[in-house]
């Protein structure tokens, strides 16, 4: 069987698939070796990392996903993949391929193989279900850069935390730092303090500290999530005053330990409509913390925002847009794109550039 370990096949991942799904996977795991099942464990490992990494590389394609699509593995790839993995993977779980007499020796390997085969069930199962993982997003240098610099931002993304959802990097917040990285959507950015609103993992707000933002303030409410970002602030080797980590608490946005900075010459959000009360009390989040008395050609004064258009979350994105023009704010940009989902199917996107009414 071809093996994506130590060979230095040049074959594109979906012949590997086709091998898997066609041999090795229909072989009864009861008369498979364990260096045959050990192999296969790791070309499944290999497979799985790619999938994760087609949506990682956004610097020259136009739906954020990895341009080299030989080299990475699509949703259909995956679904065919996962309805043949999954069986023959329930069957290491169980053990079956432990009594053979081959294999009564194994030990300690034994307990290994079980728990590689366990996780990686985990990650068939879709991002959501799957455990811990670190990855690096590589973002287009920003025009007029003399190096052509990639940039490249490393983020932790833990297991599920309980019903919150910031415990992943949403489509939204890779749709928006390449557009914050590849069009200068916030010129000036070295004069300005800036604000990541519901950070979920910190990768916009990260991404512009790597830009080179004056200060960044990454804000969230859940425990379990700022301590995630806060461990990925440590991955980009960044640290306080310049990158801090505050929690907010969107219905208390007067309290005294609300945020130290007062307020901040640039808002960043992505994907933070989930509840008919979010698209109430975001306006009031960014009335109360971006600055006021910019000018436009500054690149200051503004909230630039992502947000995934779901079906069935139309209602909170118009209560939103008109909560934000009630409160006296006007979209002076507003466009629509559609992003690869990492969990199958394609995603529209609106991205909106707010400015106070009396400052356009």
């Amino acid at each position: 069987m071809p093996s994506m370990q130590g060979t230095e096949s040049t074959s594109a991942p979906g012949n590997l698939i086709d091998c898997l799904v066609n041999q090795t996977l229909i072989t009864r795991v009861s008369s498979s070796s364990l260096a045959s099942i050990t192999a296969t464990l790791a070309d499944l490992e290999s497979l799985i990392k790619l999938s994760y990494e087609r949506y990682t590389y956004t610097m020259n394609d136009a739906d954020g996903t990895n341009p080299d699509k030989d080299a990475t593995i699509t949703p259909d790839d995956m679904r065919r993949l996962r309805r043949a993995a999954v069986p023959w993977l329930v069957k290491v779980v169980a053990g079956e391929w432990a009594v053979t007499h081959e294999n009564e020796d194994a030990g300690g390997d034994q307990e290994e193989v079980m728990e590689r085969a366990a996780n990686l069930m985990a990650h068939m199962s879709g991002r959501s279900g799957s455990g811990a993982m670190t990855r690096t997003w590589y973002f287009p240098a920003p025009p007029g850069d003399i190096n052509n610099s990639n940039i490249a931002v490393r983020i932790h993304e833990p297991g599920v935390v309980g019903d919150d959802i910031g415990f992943k990097t949403w489509g939204a917040a890779p749709m928006l730092a390449k557009k914050i990285a590849q069009t200068n959507l916030i010129p000036n950015l070295h004069t300005h303090d800036l604000l990541e609103l519901g950070t979920g993992t910190g990768l916009v707000g990260l991404l512009c500290a790597k830009l080179g933002a004056r200060s960044v303030t990454l804000s969230d409410y859940h425990p379990n999530v700022l301590a995630t970002v806060s461990r990925n602030v440590q991955e980009n080797a960044f640290s306080a005053p310049l990158v801090t980590v505050s929690k907010l608490d969107w219905r208390d946005i007067n309290s005294p330990s609300s945020l130290p900075g007062g307020t901040y010459d640039v808002l960043v959000g992505s994907d933070l409509l989930y509840e008919i009360e979010h698209g109430r009390l975001l306006p009031r989040v960014v009335e109360r913390f971006l600055a006021r008395g910019a000018r436009r050609d500054t690149g200051a004064g503004a909230f630039h925002f992502m947000a995934p258009l779901r079906r069935t979350h139309w209602e909170e994105v118009r209560v939103f847009e008109e909560e934000m023009t009630r409160h006296g704010f006007v979209s002076v940009c507003t466009e629509e794109s559609e992003r690869e989902e990492e969990e199958g199917g394609v995603m529209a996107y609106r991205y909106w550039e707010w400015r106070r009414g009396c400052e356009v």
